[in-house]
């Protein structure tokens, strides 16, 4: 039996305990106990930016422009204005708690969750040249 949970977790190290269990037919605290053993402890993901198959592409189009432009006029990357905005809560990053991945090494990670008071704000910066424009505190839900 210990030999096909980590059998499993070989081929898939992102199978839930809990789907393991019910596979075999055995209880998920057996599975914990066959994974703890063997150290494997279950880390989380940390999200970042999802990119299409033409995104490189169209990066290098975008530096080698900037690159020629700013070849011929020294000052025209100073004359872009960049910006982005971003909303901000109390409550962070969206629950993904049954994201994880079984490793040996545990990472002890630790997120507070559940505050009493929430809150969440919009903001919006700029930067041009040598200066910031901002921050700007946007109302709360945004739309077109």
């Amino acid at each position: 039996m210990e030999e096909e949970i980590l059998r499993r977790l070989d081929k898939d190290p992102t199978t839930s305990s809990r789907q393991i269990a019910a596979d075999l037919h055995v209880s998920q605290w057996k599975v914990w106990s066959v994974l703890h053993r063997n150290g494997l402890h279950p880390h989380h993901y940390t999200r970042v930016q999802g990119l299409e198959e033409d995104d490189a592409a169209r990066r290098v189009q975008f530096y080698r422009f900037l690159l020629n432009t700013d070849a011929e006029d020294a000052n025209f990357s100073t004359r872009i204005l960049w910006t982005d905005e971003s909303k901000f809560s109390r409550e962070g990053i969206t629950n993904f708690h049954n994201l994880h991945y079984w490793t040996e090494e545990n990472l002890r990670l630790i997120r507070q969750t559940n505050f009493q008071r929430k809150f969440s704000v919009n903001v919006w910066m700029g930067v041009i040249g040598n200066y910031l424009i901002g921050p700007h505190f946007l109302p709360d839900n945004l739309n077109g």
